[in-house]
């Protein structure tokens, strides 16, 4: 609830800046599995969560310069896997605003995750027997943007919502067992430079009021996640994330 107007300002700017085809500052037209499509996700969640402050103060030529980069992401092509849900949270928020968007892609995208579940909680990320590892991309991508689904979509589609706050109960359970008592986790799988989002899937869960463990545990499996990456040499001379684990 908390609100930080002059950096909202910022925000808005760089919005509508990054967005408009003709300014110094576009961010450009994406291609076939581009990774602007990967930042879309973030953009789609703030304007779910937040369209007061990121959408409705924008102008009429800005929230269709923003809606007609986002829906690029209709228009190509995209890894199959973790990367589907980029694509239904931005068909969400433009629905959302009532900008155009592809509903019926969205659902294939979500009808295709589904088809990933293996039980337990778990999934793969992408196709079982072409994709069957199982490491942070299912906290990070696959079980935490179905958390996030689940409440934006709670009253549209209360089926699947349901269904992905019953697989992250399992899931949150299980994957306990990945973090030790002093707060280090697996060292694991791919991306480890994302290093404490190891914990994001809890904080998801607390975002959307979801309990697979109490929540005093989930606090502490979160704080203590954070605090031993803070004891460790991650941060440069200017005190920014450098590229590495530990």
């Amino acid at each position: 609830g908390g609100e930080e107007p002059e950096f909202a300002a910022i925000y808005r700017r760089g919005l509508a800046s990054g967005t408009n085809p003709g300014g110094p500052e576009y961010w450009g037209d994406p291609g076939d599995c581009d990774q602007l499509f990967v930042e879309m996700a973030a953009i789609a969640a703030a304007i779910l969560e937040v369209p007061g402050t990121v959408w409705t103060p924008l102008s009429g030529e800005e929230k269709s310069n923003l809606a007609r980069w986002l829906d690029t992401i209709n228009h190509h092509e995209l890894p199959h896997c973790n990367w589907l849900f980029f694509r239904v949270l931005v068909n969400l928020a433009l629905d959302s605003v009532g900008m155009p968007c592809d509903l019926e892609q969205m659902n294939r995208d979500l009808e295709e995750v589904d088809s990933w579940y293996v039980g337990d909680g778990w999934y793969t990320d992408g196709t079982p027997d072409i994709k069957p590892q199982r490491d942070y991309y299912i906290p990070w991508a696959i079980q935490y943007y179905g958390v996030l689904y689940s409440v934006f979509a709670a009253r549209r589609d209360p089926a699947r919502a349901g269904r992905f706050r019953e697989r992250a109960m399992a899931f949150g359970r299980e994957f306990a067992f990945w973090f030790d008592r002093n707060g280090a986790a697996l060292p694991y799988g791919r991306s480890l430079t994302y290093r404490f989002g190891q914990c994001a899937f809890y904080s998801a869960c607390v975002f959307a009021g979801i309990e697979p463990l109490p929540l005093g545990v989930m606090k502490g499996i979160i704080v203590r996640n954070l605090e031993w990456w803070c004891q460790k040499p991650i941060f440069d001379r200017d005190g920014v994330l450098t590229i590495g684990y530990t």
